[in-house]
């Protein structure tokens, strides 16, 4: 995936500076080939009936996800809106497990209704409540339940708050309750105890927590025959450092140790791998801004952060960094790669030995491919970065680096009515051909939309040459230039006509021979005050009459119901 050609780094086919010379820093590069690689190599490693369903929360980029659909894996989500992607993405229903310690209501019905292969039930109260909807519905639905062998995985999880099956955890529930709702599940008419899952944690190193597991739980998988579906979850390792290279069993001898065990269970087994397949198919790119010593610390401050990659801050997690050239000669120095964030554990990396850095040079944050983007955040109202896929020598963007928009796209400023009932402050119409609306009551300020002459708006409020409204069409909200608004005395709705070509020139007399005021787009409302000839003239602004084409006019009789409401 990741190679050197010449001193300049590589991802398969394409230089990293080709890519960030288009995207700017910080971004996350993805290999697709790699992702493939790890996915065939996951599943030829058990020779066992099994399915891999893919663990979405590791990375839910669209594209990456429906290639693996496309290669025959199922998907392990924990949300419906994972859920809602994965069916975007092309998985089967059928290839679909359904985990998460707090699953609502209504992400319930949507999988039942789905008709996905398992919902895991992680506690007595889910599982009651899987069965109420299930009856209302009048559809039996596969469940496994999660058991907590209550053991940890490892000690080191321990440590990293990554640990999910020892005792105490807020996940699954204890053998004996598990008992007791598999016995009810036998007598009820929607439940059918399919599976039973067990999840050990994240960053399992060797294959001993799950030969453990597995012993564990063979007694109650004997107890009730009509188990046949043993989802052992996922939590396969990968090194992300070089010291912890000889730590990990690689996959293949982990099937190798896993299979034989497996096939003397009897049962469909599901895998629910991510880290493992995604990781290392992913870098973030970022660029340095500064250097600076402060005591007997060296600091590289760079342009991406904790809300780009938060693994570091979350988890005192370590990546790998490496410069994405080489051809410079440089002595080696121990540094701290720290971000913009006003926050003292924005640390992407600490004492790590770098060729000198400069700034302006860029730096390639190694694994990253999971739980990168997906963790990213917009705090200090920064823009989350975008996600480039590479495949072989050809590249493209497939999620774009946030905007102002982006980020202020869900909120509104609130505005205070008068009293219930009241009018509005006042209503106005638009007096020009096209106007901007606005986040906010500036010209550098993100355009959220446009508005069209003869439109109707409610003014809100005013804020110097700026008028705060509401587009009575469809209850839009943004910032308009003031003058490009009339007040409204009378009935704002009486309009006639609307403009049916792309563009209706508005000219100062009944004759193209006249002087040309502006052009009028599609949909633009007018109403109709004379005829001249083959020109409609109609009340433009400050008392001035406009003149256009009648041909260019339809009438708002003849407006189709689909187009009317539209307008209305």
């Amino acid at each position: 995936m990741l190679s050197y050609k010449d001193g300049t780094l590589y991802v398969e086919g394409v230089p990293v500076h080709k890519i960030v010379g288009e995207t700017g820093t910080p971004v996350y590069i993805y290999s697709l080939n790699k992702l493939v690689e790890n996915y065939r190599r996951f599943e030829a490693a058990f020779d066992i009936p099994h399915l891999t369903a893919y663990s979405l929360k590791a990375n839910a980029n669209l594209n990456l996800i429906h290639k693996l659909a496309t290669l025959g894996a199922g998907a392990d989500v924990v949300s419906v809106g994972e859920l809602r992607k994965a069916l975007l993405a092309g998985f089967s229903p059928q290839k679909i497990v359904f985990a998460g310690v707090g699953k609502r209501s209504d992400e319930i019905e949507f999988a039942i209704k789905t008709g996905i292969l398992l919902l895991n039930v992680e506690s007595e109260g889910e599982f009651f409540e899987i069965e109420r909807i299930a009856a209302k519905l009048e559809r039996p639905v596969n469940i496994a339940i999660r058991i907590n062998p209550e053991f940890a995985a490892s000690s080191q999880k321990q440590r990293m708050g990554i640990s999910t099956s020892e005792r105490g955890t807020k996940f699954g529930v204890p053998l004996d309750h598990a008992v007791r709702l598999y016995e009810h599940a036998r007598r009820s008419k929607f439940l059918i105890p399919k599976g039973i899952h067990v999840h050990l944690g994240s960053q399992i190193k060797t294959p001993q927590p799950y030969v453990q597991a597995l012993q564990w739980l063979r007694p109650i998988i004997e107890e009730f025959p009509e188990i046949e579906i043993l989802d052992i979850g996922g939590g396969f390792g990968i090194p992300y450092s070089e010291a912890e290279l000889d730590q990990f069993v690689e996959i293949e001898e982990i099937g190798k140790v896993l299979s034989p065990i497996l096939k003397e269970i009897g049962r469909f087994v599901v895998f629910e791998p991510g880290r493992m397949i995604a990781a290392n198919i992913g870098i973030l790119v970022t660029k340095v801004l500064y250097t600076k010593r402060s005591g007997n610390r060296h600091y590289v401050i760079v342009d991406a952060a904790m809300n780009d990659l938060l693994r570091p801050a979350m988890y005192r997690a370590k990546h790998r960094i490496i410069p994405c050239d080489l051809t410079k000669g440089r002595s080696s120095v121990v540094v701290d790669v720290v971000g913009p964030v006003c926050e003292p554990r924005d640390v992407l990396a600490e004492q790590v030995a770098l060729p000198q850095p400069q700034s302006g040079e860029l730096l390639a944050i190694l694994d990253t491919g999971a739980y990168g983007f997906v963790l990213s955040s917009n705090y200090n109202a920064r823009m989350r970065p975008p996600e480039v896929i590479v495949d072989g020598d050809e590249w493209a963007v497939v999620r774009s680096r946030e905007n102002l928009f982006d980020l202020i796209r869900n909120e509104h400023v609130f505005v205070p009515m008068v009293e219930k009932g009241s009018k509005p402050l006042r209503r106005a119409t638009v007096r020009v051909g096209v106007t901007d609306i606005r986040a906010l009551p500036t010209f550098r300020s993100e355009r959220l939309s446009q508005a069209i002459f003869g439109f109707t708006v409610k003014v809100l409020e005013e804020h110097g040459d700026w008028s705060f409204v509401e587009l009575e069409s469809d209850g839009y909200r943004g910032w308009i230039r003031s003058k490009h608004l009339e007040a409204v005395d009378g009935d704002a709705d009486d309009w006639s006509h609307i403009v049916k070509v792309p563009f209706a020139k508005v000219f100062a007399g009944p004759s193209e021979a006249s002087e040309l005021i502006c052009k009028l787009p599609l949909n633009a409302r007018i109403k109709l005050h004379h005829m001249v000839g083959d020109f409609a003239a109609f009340p433009f602004r400050d008392g001035k009459m406009g003149y256009v084409q009648f041909g260019e006019l339809l009438h708002r009789s003849e407006i189709r119901p689909d187009l009317n409401a539209m307008l209305a």
